[in-house]
């Protein structure tokens, strides 16, 4: 789902409802290659966020604003 959030703003929310992530993952030590990589082209790049959910199977959201 791509949606605007406010006046500049978008959010990114991908889910699924498989068995989810194991318990005890943080997503900010990831050791995966894929994650590492969103992780460091929502923040560095979009200056945005990535939260995840753990609830149903796992759900991200990322957020970022748009510039003119």
């Amino acid at each position: 789902e791509l949606k605007s959030n406010k006046e500049n703003g978008v959010e990114l929310m991908v889910s699924d409802n498989g068995v989810g992530i194991p318990e005890g993952f943080d997503l900010k030590n990831a050791d995966s290659l894929g994650l590492k990589l969103v992780k460091m082209l929502v923040e560095n790049q979009l200056d945005g966020s990535v939260d995840m959910e753990k609830s149903n199977g796992t759900k991200f959201t990322i957020k970022f604003d748009i510039q003119n």
